[in-house]
């Protein structure tokens, strides 16, 4: 710190020492370095900070940094959702479930995407309302799914899953989120994930305070992990998320999500609600009740059917894990 501001002073970027801090500050604020441990500001200290670009990563939007000012995270969502619109315009099936992997490699769209990600590494996602946050991170967390994919391939065990979703990551705004920060951290409200034992962001990670304040369980049928048992993939945009994620889970339960068997007094539901029954209220009685809500007159007349019997079975079907690819 005391090393920087004097260097700013000598080299006439600054006139006096809290002109130097000022400007540190800002230089801080749009991401261009940080405290080695993102504990503080900048001070005129003998506290040690990093440049972006020397902070070692193996982040798949950080092999370029930016040297443009910070775009505003709420636009630069919107121009990657087009991005992503592109993308999908070419290389997703008309259903929204599979994907051309190998076409989307050798893409100019694909290459333009990925310098689009590159600008993510400097936004402030500190501004960002609720409405904004849940549609940039779905879209975020989407594209880096395709990212992944595309330069990774794809996981073919629970080991490998595991550390797919825990090892691929995004430069955001200065700090490193992996899909499992992104999903259960930020989007669930720093919730614990499946078949883990603590939350994603501890008390002290700066993180945390970006996450939103509450869990929205419509998530879980926007995001899409790149496999043949997964939602639909579409693209969310601040204004209609709301409405969108309505859509998405009527849509999803719609479809083999809910299996009723009305003479065998049994329902068979997508895994994904057995893994995040907590945000369904925490049981299947619970989580029944807020199924109901979202399904169609002819789905939830065959449900009430099955319910009226008191005795009835509830299973979770097997999750397939194979790639939405074409």
């Amino acid at each position: 710190g005391n090393d920087a501001v004097e260097w700013l002073c000598t080299h006439e970027h600054a006139n006096s020492e809290e002109e130097a801090i000022a400007l540190g500050n800002k230089m801080l604020k749009e991401h261009i370095f940080h405290h080695v441990k993102n504990e503080k500001g900048f001070e005129n200290d003998k506290s040690l900070y990093r440049f972006l670009q020397d902070e070692k990563t193996k982040a798949l939007n950080a092999q370029e940094i930016s040297n443009c000012q910070p775009t505003d995270a709420s636009l630069l969502g919107e121009d990657i959702r087009r991005s992503i619109l592109a993308l999908y315009d070419r290389f997703l099936s008309a259903d929204g479930r599979y994907v051309d992997y190998e076409g989307i490699a050798n893409s100019k769209e694909y290459a333009s995407y990925k310098l689009m990600a590159s600008e993510l590494q400097r936004i402030e996602v500190k501004s960002l309302t609720d409405h904004e946050k849940l549609a940039f991170f779905i879209n975020v967390y989407n594209a880096l799914i395709v990212h992944a994919q595309v330069e990774k391939g794809n996981p073919k065990n629970d080991w490998k899953r595991w550390k797919f979703f825990n090892k691929m990551s995004y430069r955001i705004g200065g700090h490193i989120y992996t899909l499992q920060d992104i999903e259960n951290g930020i989007l669930r409200g720093n919730r614990v994930a499946p078949y883990c034992l603590g939350k994603p962001f501890g008390k002290s990670d700066i993180r945390r305070q970006y996450a939103l304040s509450y869990c929205e369980p419509r998530i879980h049928f926007a995001l899409v992990c790149g496999a043949k048992s997964c939602p639909p993939i579409k693209t969310y945009s601040a204004k209609d998320v709301d409405s969108q994620l309505t859509e998405a889970a009527m849509a999803f339960l719609e479809g083999d999500a809910l299996l009723i068997n009305v003479e065998k007094k049994e329902l068979s539901l997508s895994k994904i609600f057995d893994w995040y029954k907590e945000d369904f209220g925490g049981s299947n009685s619970n989580l029944i009740a807020w199924i109901s809500s979202f399904l169609s007159p002819d789905k939830r007349t065959a449900l009430e059917l099955v319910l009226k019997a008191k005795k009835y079975k509830v299973t979770f079907q097997e999750y397939d894990w194979g790639q939405n690819a074409t």
